[in-house]
C-alpha cells in the first residue's frame, strides 16, 4: 500500500501515546485546564489529548478509533492539534514534536 492508505504502525501508535502524555504535561506545565479549551474546570491528562485527537479523526475522517487511520491521517491529526493550542488556546502552548522512530527504538531498550 501507498504510505497515504496503510494503516498506522505499532511504532506509530506507541509514538501517539508519548505525544498525548507529553503533550498533557506541557498543558500542565503551562497551566491550562480543560476550562481553558471547553467550559469545564478539569486537568488536561493524556485521556483528554487522545480524546481531542480521536475527535479530530472522526470528524475529518469518520474513524471512532485512532486504530483505523492511516500514518498520513495520524499526521494530519497531530498537525490541527499542534495548530489548534498554538492558535485557539491563551496563552499559546506549544506542544512537543511527535515522538520518532528512533525516540521510540530508543525508549523500547
Amino acid at each position: 500500500k501507498e504510505e497515504a492508505e496503510r494503516i498506522r504502525t505499532d511504532l506509530q501508535n506507541k509514538a501517539m501515546h508519548k505525544w498525548f502524555t507529553e503533550s498533557a504535561d506541557v498543558c500542565l506545565a503551562s497551566g491550562v485546564s480543560i476550562k481553558d479549551i471547553i467550559v469545564m474546570d478539569l486537568q488536561v491528562d493524556e485521556g483528554f489529548i487522545k480524546y481531542l485527537f480521536r475527535r479530530i479523526g472522526y470528524k475529518k475522517y469518520g474513524k471512532k478509533s485512532t486504530a483505523n487511520l492511516t500514518t498520513a491521517q495520524v499526521n494530519y491529526c497531530y498537525d490541527e492539534m499542534v495548530k489548534f493550542f498554538a492558535e485557539k488556546v491563551e496563552p499559546p502552548i506549544q506542544l512537543p514534536p511527535f515522538p520518532s522512530s528512533v525516540d521510540m527504538h530508543f525508549e523500547e531498550m
